[in-house]
C-alpha cells in the first residue's frame, strides 16, 4: 500500500481495527473514494462501544461508507479491480473498487528454522515466553511483536526496559499488558488504557462511570474540536479505565495511563491541579 505511486481512485478496506480505519481515513482525507467493511457489530471491536460510534460518525462525515455486520463471501479480481459480494446484516451486496486492501490483524514474522533450531516453543501468534520473557531454553529470551499480543511498539520498549531491569539492574521496572496505552490515529483520535466497560462488566466487577464532554471545555471550543469525550472507569474507588474520543486524545491518554498503572484513587485525583486554560482540564472528571 505505502509504496504505490499513484492514490487510487477508490478502496475497499477490509478490516475495521485500527490499521483499518487508519487508512481508510487517510485515503479519504486525500481524495480517495472510501469503502470500510467490518465483520463485527462495530468498528474498533475491542474499544468502548461509544468510541467506536462516535469514530464511525465522523469517518462518515469524510465520505467513507461504513458497513458493519458484514461478512465476506468472495473476493473478485476484474478488468478494472474488484468486486466483493458480501453479506450485510439481512441482505446482500456488492461492492466495486479499483483496489482492495486486507486489515484483518498481523501475525510476526518469524524465523521458524531458527527456532526449531534451537527448539524454542513458539506457535503462529509468536514466540511463547513467561512473565519475565523467557522463552521455555533457559537464557533466551523474548519480548515485543514476536511474542505476539499487542502489536504496539511502545509495548516491545517498555517489554524491553523490564527484562534490561531484570537482567542488569534490581528488578525494579514492572510490566502489564493490561496498562499499555493504545492510539487509534484517526482524525479524531481514539485513545485507551486499561479495561472497558463491557470488560469489567464480563469480569462481574461492580464499576462507577464517569464522563466528561469536549464541549465544555474552553480550549476544545475555541480550538473548533468539534464533538468528544473523556470516560473513566472505577472500582473498589481505584481508577482501572480510560477512553479518550477526540482531537488529541493520544496526547490527553498519557497522564491518564500513569493513573491506571499506579491505581490510582478517586481521592488521589480529586488532589490533581491541572493548569487553566489547557484541554488537560477534560481529564477532571470527578
Amino acid at each position: 500500500m505505502l509504496s504505490m505511486d499513484t492514490l487510487p481512485e477508490s478502496i475497499i478496506v477490509v478490516g475495521g481495527g485500527a490499521i483499518g480505519v487508519e487508512f481508510a481515513t487517510v485515503l479519504a482525507e486525500l481524495g480517495t473514494k472510501v469503502v470500510l467493511l467490518e465483520l463485527m457489530d462495530q468498528i474498533l471491536p475491542n474499544e468502548e462501544r461509544e468510541a467506536a460510534g462516535f469514530l464511525e460518525g465522523e469517518l462518515k462525515k469524510i465520505g467513507i461508507d461504513v458497513h458493519t455486520s458484514t461478512a465476506i463471501d468472495s473476493i473478485e479480481e476484474m478488468d478494472d479491480g474488484a468486486c466483493i459480494r458480501a453479506k450485510c446484516k439481512d441482505s446482500n451486496r456488492e461492492f466495486s473498487a479499483g483496489y482492495v486492501l486486507i486489515c484483518v490483524g498481523r501475525e510476526p514474522a518469524l524465523r521458524s528454522g531458527e527456532l526449531d533450531r534451537l527448539s524454542i516453543g513458539y506457535d503462529r501468534r509468536g514466540i511463547k515466553v513467561n512473565e519475565r520473557f523467557m522463552t521455555n531454553v533457559e537464557n533466551i529470551f523474548a519480548v515485543g511483536d514476536t511474542t505476539g499480543g499487542i502489536l504496539l511498539a511502545h509495548r516491545a520498549v517498555a517489554q524491553g526496559r523490564a527484562l534490561a531491569s531484570d537482567l542488569f539492574g534490581n528488578g525494579s521496572i514492572t510490566y502489564s499488558d493490561g496498562t499499555i496505552p493504545a492510539v487509534v490515529y484517526t482524525h479524531p483520535n481514539v485513545a485507551r488504557v486499561g479495561i472497558t466497560e463491557e470488560q469489567a462488566r464480563k469480569e462481574g466487577l461492580e464499576i462507577e462511570v464517569k464522563k466528561v464532554e469536549y464541549g465544555g471545555n474552553i480550549i476544545a471550543r475555541t480550538g473548533l474540536m468539534g464533538n468528544g469525550f473523556v470516560k473513566t472507569l472505577f472500582s473498589d474507588e481505584r481508577l482501572i479505565g480510560v477512553t479518550i474520543a477526540g482531537d488529541e486524545a493520544g496526547e490527553l491518554i498519557a497522564p491518564m495511563s500513569l493513573a491506571v498503572v499506579n491505581k490510582m484513587t478517586i481521592q488521589q485525583l480529586r488532589n490533581w491541579v491541572i493548569p487553566h486554560p489547557t484541554l488537560s482540564e477534560l481529564l477532571y472528571v470527578l
